[in-house]
C-alpha cells in the first residue's frame, strides 16, 4: 500500500470514530440538562392529563414559579405609527456614531447639547429594544416637525415606580408666538406612564421636551408626535411639574444654538474611537 493509500485510510477511520462518538454525545446532550420540562396535556381517565397540572406532577401541586418570561420586540420600534413625526420615537437608531442626533440630552435645562444620554436596551423598555433612562432633573429633547395647516397629538411613556406627577413633559417650538403645551399624565398601565396633549398648529419646528423631576431614575420610550385629527381651538394646559421662566428660555435658547447647521461634535466615545484607530494605525 502506498503511502498517500495509508493516509487516506487513516483520515476515512477518525472521520468515522468521530462521528460515532459525536452521535454517542448528541444523543446523550438531554440527559446532561437538568431542568424539568412541564409536558404537554395527554388525555387521560376522566378528562384529566397525565402531567396537566404546572408542576407536570400528574395533577398534584401547586403553581410552579416563573422562571423566564418571553417578550416579542419589533428592533425598529412602534412601527404601527407609520407618520410619526418624530426623527426617532423609539430611540432604536440612537448610536455615539450617529451623523445627526434625533435627541438632544443634559443633566439639567441649562446644559441641553449633544450629550448622549443613557442607553437602556432590553425589556424594560416599552417598544422595540432601546430607550433611555434619565436621572433625577434629567432632560432629552426630540426632534420633530410639524404639520401645515393641522394641530399636532403628542404621547409619550416614562417608566417610574413612583407617582406620574414626577416627570414633566410639553411641545416647544423656537417661536416664542407658539404655547409651550404640556403632556398631561393619564392612567398608569403597569409600570408606564402615558402622557398626552393636543396642540394647535405650530409656525415652526416642534421638539418634544421631557424631563424627569423625581428623585429616582425613569426610562422614556415610545414617543410619539402626528397630525391631529381635529384642529384644537388651543393647546392642552400643562401638567405636572412646571417649567419655570428661566427654564423655559434655557430650552429654547439651547434649541436655537443646535437649529444651527454646524458640524457636530465629537463626544468621549468617538474621540476614544478614533485614538484607538490611530494607535493601531501607528503600530
Amino acid at each position: 500500500m502506498s503511502e498517500y493509500a495509508r493516509l487516506m485510510t487513516q483520515a476515512r477511520v477518525g472521520w468515522l470514530v468521530a462521528i460515532l462518538l459525536g452521535g454517542t454525545l448528541v444523543a446523550s446532550a438531554p440527559a446532561c440538562i437538568d431542568e424539568v420540562v412541564n409536558p404537554a396535556p395527554e388525555a387521560g381517565v376522566g378528562g384529566q392529563g397525565v402531567g396537566s397540572s404546572s408542576t407536570g406532577a400528574g395533577g398534584a401541586g401547586g403553581e410552579a414559579p416563573v422562571k423566564r418570561t418571553v417578550l416579542t420586540r419589533n428592533p425598529l420600534g412602534n412601527v404601527a405609527v407609520a407618520d410619526n413625526l418624530l426623527w426617532d420615537g423609539d430611540f432604536e437608531w440612537l448610536s455615539a456614531f450617529a451623523d445627526q442626533y434625533a435627541w438632544l440630552a443634559g443633566n439639567s435645562t441649562a446644559t441641553i447639547g449633544y450629550q448622549l444620554p443613557r442607553q437602556v436596551v432590553g425589556a424594560r423598555c416599552k417598544s422595540g429594544v432601546k430607550c433611555v433612562e434619565l436621572k433625577p432633573n434629567a432632560v432629552v429633547v426630540g426632534y420633530a416637525v410639524s404639520s401645515k395647516g393641522s394641530g399636532l397629538e403628542a404621547s409619550v411613556h416614562v417608566r417610574l415606580d413612583g407617582d406620574c406627577a414626577g416627570v414633566t413633559a410639553a411641545l416647544v417650538s423656537l417661536d416664542d408666538g407658539d404655547d409651550l403645551v404640556g403632556l398631561a399624565p393619564k392612567e398608569k398601565v403597569g409600570a408606564f406612564c402615558r402622557y398626552e396633549a393636543v396642540a394647535k398648529e405650530r409656525s415652526s419646528a416642534t421638539w418634544l421636551f421631557v424631563q424627569n423631576k423625581s428623585k429616582e431614575k425613569v426610562v422614556v420610550d415610545d414617543a410619539v408626535v402626528r397630525r391631529a385629527a381635529q384642529q384644537p381651538l388651543a393647546g392642552t394646559v400643562a401638567a405636572g411639574p412646571s417649567l419655570s421662566v428661566a427654564e423655559v428660555a434655557d430650552v429654547r435658547r439651547a434649541l436655537r444654538e443646535h437649529a444651527r447647521p454646524m458640524p457636530r461634535p465629537m463626544d468621549e466615545a468617538e474621540r476614544r474611537f478614533r485614538a484607538e484607530l490611530e494607535r493601531r494605525r501607528s503600530e
